[in-house]
């Protein structure tokens, strides 16, 4: 069954609603959509493309694609975007809003942001979250 580019749009939004809902600011940015193969948008902020039998999140900046990410689940594409939209609200909240001191690694206060934002909206999407920071953190330790 072809997926319909309206209902997935309408399903984005209503869940980007629920994070702002719990959020402390809105997001600066929300991935659009693009139908089809009507080309790309080309300034690294991620965009999600409704293809008939499948959904994609990508980022292209100077003509080159920096993420490219495929799925047949349209679950999957609303835990991608809501982890993306959520990931920046915590960096924009934290470098807005917080002052800290200056050795203090920001990843201290953004990625419980982060995290407590995503599982705000969907506690099994919040788990995925962890783990993600977790693998950030085994390879990239907190300084």
């Amino acid at each position: 069954m072809p997926f319909d580019p309206e209902e997935i749009q309408q399903s984005v939004l209503l869940w980007v609603d629920r994070l702002h809902r719990v959020a402390p600011s809105p997001a600066t940015h929300v991935p659009p959509m693009i139908a089809g193969h009507q080309g790309h948008l080309d300034f690294a902020e991620p965009f999600y493309r409704v293809m008939p039998e499948w959904l994609t999140f990508e980022a292209w900046e100077r003509n080159k694609q920096i993420l490219d990410r495929h799925t047949t689940s349209p679950d999957e594409l609303f835990y991608w975007i809501v982890d993306h939209v959520a990931r920046q609200i915590a960096l924009d909240t934290v470098h807005l809003h917080r002052s800290r001191p200056p050795a203090l690694d920001a990843r201290r206060i953004w990625f419980p942001e982060w995290h407590r934002l995503v599982g705000a909206v969907h506690p099994e999407w919040g788990s995925r979250t962890l783990a993600q920071i977790n693998g950030i953190l085994a390879v990239y330790p907190f300084h």
